[in-house]
């Protein structure tokens, strides 16, 4: 019986050191962060481009609405 404590006791430290050495061994672990200067920076960018799609949208939108506009009242004029 002591024979087999004896032995587990050998198998343990041997774990342990194997396990101590792996430690030692491991590269480090890389934690991922936000930096969030380039999220604002891209937040800003997204934003000023819409504000200028924005200002299209509505700048090509008027002149078509007159156009619109213009062909009815052409139409009940003539009809």
């Amino acid at each position: 019986m002591r024979k087999k404590v004896d032995e587990t006791n050998a198998l343990l430290l041997k774990e342990r050191e194997a396990a101590k050495k792996a430690a030692e061994e491991a590269p480090p672990v890389i934690k991922e962060t936000q930096i969030l200067v380039e999220d604002t920076k891209k937040i800003e960018l997204m934003t000023e481009e819409l504000e200028s799609v924005k200002v299209l949208a509505v700048s090509g939108y008027q002149p078509a609405n007159q156009f619109h506009l213009n062909l009815r009242f052409t139409f009940i004029v003539t009809y």
